[in-house]
């Protein structure tokens, strides 16, 4: 099934709009998953203001919410934004071992608070449960405005996976691979 469009002749002005706005904005260029939403234009236009606010403008820390963003892409099986993110999330810092750790590699050793941060992504969106003492460490850790964005990143990257895997705009990831592979995602070449 394909949804969404992919050719700039198929768009109407709405669908345009929003094109426009979110390369005038801080992407600079045009995301797949907002593409696999424009049979919506509205609601495209509504996820990418969300998305550009939890990558842009979010208090959370630059590593810590590429760690949730890869791990809920992990999760989701989502090569794009896995691949995306690893890169952006490496050019803000984020160590290999916390990446590893995102693709389900227990015995690497990372900082605590980056441990629960995967578990509390990948559990709610594969899941939608929380472990409640956790989640109240994490409320602590990162206090009331930082740990209500770390749960509108969950969400909106499970919905962009969602969108990605049912417009056909990618295949899902293996998520059965050598750490060397899992380390591969994010570099040139």
């Amino acid at each position: 099934m394909k949804i969404g469009v992919s050719c700039s002749d198929e768009m109407t002005d709405a669908q345009r709009g929003v094109v426009e706005r979110v390369v005038a904005g801080p992407r600079g260029q045009m995301s797949r998953p907002i593409l696999a939403m424009l049979d919506s234009p509205c609601l495209a236009d509504i996820v990418q203001q969300v998305g550009s606010y939890l990558r842009f403008s979010s208090p959370l820390d630059p590593q810590l919410r590429e760690l949730a963003i890869i791990s809920v892409a992990w999760a989701m099986r989502s090569r794009i934004e896995f691949e995306t993110h690893v890169k952006i999330g490496r050019s803000v810092g984020l160590e290999e071992d916390a990446i590893l750790f995102a693709a389900g590699r227990r015995g690497v050793s990372i900082a605590p608070e980056m441990a629960e941060i995967v578990l509390f992504s990948q559990r709610i969106v594969s899941s939608n449960a929380i472990d409640t003492p956790k989640s109240a460490e994490l409320l602590s850790l990162l206090g009331r405005h930082g740990f209500t964005d770390l749960i509108a990143i969950c969400g909106y990257y499970r919905l962009l996976a969602c969108y990605l895997a049912i417009s056909g705009l990618e295949d899902p990831m293996d998520t059965v691979i050598s750490d060397a592979e899992v380390l591969q995602y994010g570099r040139a070449g």
